[in-house]
């Protein structure tokens, strides 16, 4: 990813056109931590891909446009929508509320300014592959809500005090965590959230024969892969790839 990044940024600058170019790099999960075939940690951060916590959930989000925006870093949290009506802004056309309704421009804050405050909203009614939970959350300020879907019960951290999410505050402060679940609720029914639906191929026995395994067999491949990452067969030669067989790739990489 760095080579294709490097290539399309070099390629800006030789055509004359680097200055004048928004140019975005973001991702639409955190990095992967479930322990699969290119797990990494996210840590001071909970969780990764697939997973409701920070880990999860923040990600890179980088707008660079030098004729326009001077270097720097701004703390206020934005989402993906967001970047429809700021390129939208930005390129000087008018903004289309219908289409990108959970979204808000962020050219403001690109030019050292402010946007209102507002809440943020996740829905996901979904098991991910990576052990994620299916959750709806709500992000307002240093205050984190997350509704479990399966037994409508509701976890609350302060993500500025304890980044980890290793404190659920929910008890201690009944107040936000009913005002927080209120706007929820009502974001959900405004924008009709889909709900979860049973699956009738749902099978118990096979479940758990999957999670055995996944402790088991798949954890010993997983980690054995992991070390001819770290541990490479044969020389290593600095600035030259690294080769190296595994049962994830049709032929070695």
């Amino acid at each position: 990813m760095d080579d294709a990044v490097g290539i399309v940024l070099k390629k800006l600058d030789e055509l004359g056109l680097a200055d004048n170019t928004l140019v975005v790099f973001t991702s639409d999960n955190g990095g992967v931590s479930a322990g699969d075939a290119f797990s990494t940690s996210n840590l001071p951060l909970r969780g990764g891909k697939g997973i409701e916590y920070e880990g999860g959930t923040r990600e890179p989000y980088y707008i660079r446009w030098p004729a326009k925006v001077s270097p720097g870093t701004n703390k206020t949290p934005v989402t993906g929508t967001d970047f429809y009506p700021t390129i939208l802004e930005a390129c000087g056309l008018p903004l289309n509320p219908d289409q990108h309704a959970d979204g808000v421009s962020l050219l403001p804050l690109m030019l050292g300014k402010t946007i209102p405050e507002r809440p943020i909203f996740w829905h996901y009614p979904h098991y991910s592959n990576q052990g994620g939970e299916p959750v709806s959350m709500i992000m307002d300020g240093d205050w984190k809500l997350i509704e479990d879907l399966e037994d409508g019960s509701l976890r609350l951290y302060n993500v500025a005090d304890d980044t980890g999410e290793q404190k659920d505050l929910a008890t201690e402060n009944p107040d936000v965590t009913r005002k927080m679940a209120a706007a929820l609720r009502a974001w959900k029914a405004e924008v009709s959230a889909g709900k979860m639906v049973e699956n009738p191929k749902y099978d118990p026995i096979k479940y758990q024969e999957q999670v055995k395994q996944a402790h088991t067999k798949k954890k010993e491949q997983l980690e054995g892969f992991h070390h001819r990452l770290v541990y490479p067969p044969g020389e290593l030669v600095p600035g030259q790839p690294v080769t190296y067989q595994s049962k994830a790739f049709k032929e070695p990489k």
